[in-house]
């Protein structure tokens, strides 16, 4: 009966690892920080099933932004302790019931999460296990989707002085060729050359 136990046991962790590995399979493909840290979550509901969980976004070492499930205001001084009394890569809640961890990208820190209440408490060690397997995998689809966003807020800001230069480049040669007509109108020759077509 023991060995019966056992091989459960196993195969319930085989089990959390296959899925886990699906579910951030398709978090690596999103590209707004919001949808993955959304589905992050939401990883963390179908794998632990906690009565709250708490996401706290970090930039350049300070905290941004505060996602919650179930969604509320987060309670300030759960926040203050998160920041500045959570030392560790990872720890229990002060409810024994969860665990925190941060998730690291290729800045450093890039965001701190608190799971209470689950479930199954007696399963939080499989649980904290699972999700320190995991939370590379995740700070890497972090870290790509502010990367992809700052890449498109590059790409926007080129387009635009791309506009602004072939606007400023054609209303030189509409003067040129307005200095032209005035010259050749006088009797003189033509100052400027102008190129057939330009392409806009």
């Amino acid at each position: 009966m023991i060995e019966d136990n056992n091989i459960s046991e196993k195969d319930r962790t085989i089990a959390d690892y296959a899925m886990a590995c699906e579910l951030v399979c398709h978090i690596s493909s999103y590209v707004t920080e919001d949808s993955a840290i959304d589905n992050i979550m939401h990883l963390f509901r179908t794998l632990c099933a906690p009565s709250s969980i708490i996401y706290l976004s970090i930039v350049e070492d300070h905290p941004t932004e505060v996602r919650t499930f179930p969604e509320k205001t987060a309670d300030k001084t759960v926040l203050n302790d998160l920041v500045e009394n959570f030392k560790d890569d990872y720890a229990l809640t002060a409810s024994g019931k969860g665990f925190r961890l941060k998730i690291r990208g290729r800045e450093g820190v890039i965001g701190l999460i608190e799971i209470d209440g689950l479930l199954f408490p007696e399963y939080k060690n499989h649980y904290l296990n699972l999700s320190l397997t995991i939370a590379s995998a995740l700070g890497l689809s972090i870290s790509n989707s502010r990367i992809y966003q700052a890449l498109v807020n590059v790409n926007t800001q080129l387009e635009t002085f791309k506009k602004i230069s072939i606007g400023r480049e054609l209303k030189m040669i509409e003067l040129k060729e307005e200095i032209n007509t005035l010259v050749e109108s006088m009797g003189q020759p033509i100052k400027y050359k102008i190129p057939n077509k330009v392409n806009k």
